[in-house]
């Protein structure tokens, strides 16, 4: 697809960004008003004796931005990875307008600013350290200037030590930290014990329960680690090959990359996909991205994009018209799967919702649950 149409690619690529800015919007959002309305909701509740646990009761009132992500680690993760395409995105976009220069001082501001926002207001602190481990490898491999290389490496030592001592006297403290290590090491011991096949897919839960180190009501269904994700359930091979997947784009991205500053002309748009990427994948060592399917989607296109990028324009095979008939063919019946088995969802889900609420409707307009029977059940979906 990127070398047959690359206009379609570029599409795609925008996609993303525009993905990416709905989602600062959203955290944005949430931050400004939606924190608000949660605990005003909450204070409603508890007002009309509504029993909420504790537990939930503090979640509800956390000030972690997560915007339209589920938690949010994972929308930290997600700016990570497209955070630097959405600034070379909009950079683009306004510079269109004229007077250019007094566009981009106008509207790059704000998206910088709603952009840290957002990503700060997560307060991830391993996407924070992700990001910090990244700015420095990209000041030790592109840096010309070795003041920029030992300061950047100084400055980043000096940086972890200070956010220690803040996280452990000020802070949430390293217990959830110290927990996100013990997956790892679990899994790696699961790896060793059967290197061929891995303990099976799914089955970390039950084998992290039985031999975890800390003690604590952690109970995760993965090692929150995208490498040993493969490592402990399917075995050494394919540790071995997401390894090399990750690491390969790396590699040659960093190596092509270096080698056109060399000859002067770096580009942006490879540079930040490439930075977006390392960030990425530092964080998905200690994070649960490889569940969400968008995300790892997401992941997918921009190290395609970035290979293809870099790739000499003399080595670019064109591929044959059959080729790209079946490349096209197998995208269309991907996205019917994709969209027909999403309706089945939604239809699921509004079945669920109608009965939920015929449950829940009694002679006196009341909330309280009570039994229905099966003609009920048939008469509200319309069926006799």
């Amino acid at each position: 697809l990127l070398i047959a149409l690359p206009s379609t690619a570029t599409f795609l690529l925008y996609t993303a960004a525009v993905g990416s800015l709905l989602s600062v919007l959203s955290g944005a959002e949430q931050f400004f008003f939606g924190f608000d309305r949660q605990a005003e909701y909450l204070e409603q509740q508890l007002a009309a004796g509504a029993r909420i646990a504790a537990d939930l009761q503090v979640k509800m009132l956390d000030r972690r931005i997560y915007g339209n992500f589920t938690v949010c680690n994972t929308l930290a993760g997600y700016l990570l990875l497209t955070g630097p395409l959405l600034w070379w995105a909009a950079w683009r976009f306004f510079r269109r307008f004229d007077p250019p220069k007094v566009t981009l001082g106008i509207f790059m501001p704000i998206v910088t600013a709603l952009l840290l926002l957002c990503y700060f207001g997560t307060k991830s602190r391993a996407s924070f350290l992700a990001l910090l481990i990244t700015l420095v490898l990209g000041a030790v491999l592109f840096s010309r200037r070795k003041v920029v290389r030992y300061g950047a490496i100084l400055l980043t030592i000096a940086t972890v030590l200070g956010g220690a001592w803040y996280i452990h006297h000020y802070g949430r403290g390293f217990d959830s930290m110290l927990v996100r290590f013990d997956y790892s090491i679990q899994a790696f011991k699961m790896m060793c014990r059967q290197p061929l096949t891995g303990t099976g897919w799914g089955d970390f839960f039950y084998d992290y329960m039985a031999g975890k180190l800390i003690e604590s009501d952690e109970a995760p269904h993965t090692p929150h680690n995208l490498i040993m994700a493969f490592g402990s359930q399917c075995g050494l091979l394919s540790f071995l090959a997401v390894l090399g997947a990750v690491l390969y784009p790396l590699l040659k991205g960093a190596i092509e990359l270096k080698r056109r500053q060399k000859a002067g002309r770096l580009p942006f748009l490879p540079a930040a996909l490439w930075f977006g990427l390392v960030a990425f994948y530092f964080h998905a060592l200690v994070d649960t991205h490889l569940q969400i399917p968008g995300l790892m989607g997401t992941v997918l296109l921009l190290n395609f994009y970035l290979m293809w990028l870099l790739q000499p324009e003399e080595n670019v095979p064109i591929p044959a018209l059959s080729l790209r008939i079946s490349a096209n063919v197998l995208l269309l019946l991907t996205a019917a799967v994709v969209f027909g088995g999403g309706w089945r969802l939604l239809r699921a889900d509004f079945r669920m919702s109608r009965l939920d609420e015929l449950c829940q409707a009694d002679s006196q307009g009341g909330s309280a649950h009570r039994f229905v029977t099966a003609a009920e059940i048939k008469a509200a979906a319309g069926r006799s």
